[in-house]
């Protein structure tokens, strides 16, 4: 492919998986997305359709805490269900879900993403 062509792919990805507005797609998104690409050392398709993170939960020992875009197509079935498979080792999990956010809530939202992650950080 063209450098043209692969970034139209790496846009339409985008704008499939990562970010829930495709306005929010930009040339500086569509440049750390090839570069992810690049340096992915793992399939993450194949990943994750696996039960690994499920079943490494258990041996976490230390508090969670995340922060989730409310239109995460790649939360499945759904952003709160996630909450309930990280629950079910960690009921102590303190969850923030970004309104209107994708996949890529921190870039999307920086500013609510920051937000709270500074909340999370200073509760216990």
């Amino acid at each position: 492919m063209t450098t043209k062509e692969r970034r139209q792919v790496h846009r339409r990805t985008l704008e499939i998986l990562m970010i829930s507005d495709p306005a929010n797609v930009d040339d500086l998104a569509i440049d750390i997305q090839a570069v992810n690409i690049a340096k992915a050392r793992f399939r993450s398709r194949e990943f994750a359709t696996t039960d690994e993170v499920r079943t490494t939960l258990a041996r976490v020992k230390v508090p969670i805490k995340a922060i989730w875009g409310e239109r995460d197509v790649l939360a499945r079935p759904s952003v709160e269900a996630c909450f309930e498979v990280l629950r079910l080792h960690h009921p102590e999990l303190i969850a923030r879900v970004i309104p209107r956010a994708g996949h890529w809530v921190m870039y999307e939202a920086a500013d609510a993403f920051n937000a709270a992650l500074l909340e999370l950080l200073q509760v216990g």
